[in-house]
C-alpha cells in the first residue's frame, strides 16, 4: 500500500486522492501528538476528531464480497474522506496555539 504521510494544508490538499488508509493514519497521528501536546485545546480537538473518526466507521456498512483494496465504498468514499480531512486540519490548528 505504500507509506503513509503528512497531509499537506487545505482541504483539497489533505483529501485530494489520498487514500482511506492514509488520511485515517494521517488523523491518528495527530491524535496522539495532540493528546501528548498538554494543551487543552488540542486534546479537545483530538477528542472530536476521535469522534468524527468513529463515526466514519461506524457509518460504513459494505458486505465484505464488494471490498476491494481496502478502499470505501465509492459513493462514500468522498464524503467520508473530507471529514476526516477537516479534523485532520482542525487538530493542526488547534496544535499551532
Amino acid at each position: 500500500m505504500g507509506t503513509p504521510t503528512k497531509c499537506r494544508t487545505g482541504p483539497k490538499a489533505t483529501a485530494d486522492k489520498q487514500r482511506p488508509a492514509s488520511v485515517i493514519y494521517t488523523l491518528e497521528q495527530l491524535i496522539a501528538e495532540a493528546r501528548q501536546s498538554g494543551s487543552a485545546r488540542a486534546v479537545a480537538a483530538a477528542e472530536q476528531a476521535e469522534r468524527e473518526l468513529q463515526f466514519a466507521w461506524d457509518s460504513i456498512h459494505l458486505q465484505p464480497r464488494y471490498q476491494y483494496d481496502d478502499l470505501w465504498p465509492a459513493g462514500d468514499f468522498n464524503a467520508y474522506r473530507w471529514l476526516i480531512a477537516e479534523q485532520i486540519m482542525a487538530v493542526q490548528a488547534a496544535m499551532k496555539l
